[in-house]
């Protein structure tokens, strides 16, 4: 066995990334709130009144994609 049969052999698995699309992605309450810089109360208060839609999987989860929505809605006001 050569040199080069040997490093190949031990060669490390490489790491596959996945690209996860935007609408997939989930933020609780708490992640919204950092992403958005707020209390999650005002977060809470955005879901209640309807500005920002939420998704009850056994806790409150929003959509990446309704974030963005929510934040493009208050750049164009």
């Amino acid at each position: 066995m050569s040199n080069n049969e040997i490093i190949k052999k031990e060669e490390k698995p490489q790491i596959q990334f996945i690209t996860i699309p935007l609408e997939l992605t989930v933020y609780t309450v708490k992640e919204a709130a950092q992403l958005l810089k707020c209390s999650q109360n005002r977060i809470y208060e955005l879901v209640s009144i309807g500005e920002i839609k939420a998704l009850n999987i056994g806790k409150k989860v929003i959509r990446a994609a309704e974030i963005k929505r929510f934040l493009d809605r208050q750049e164009a006001n």
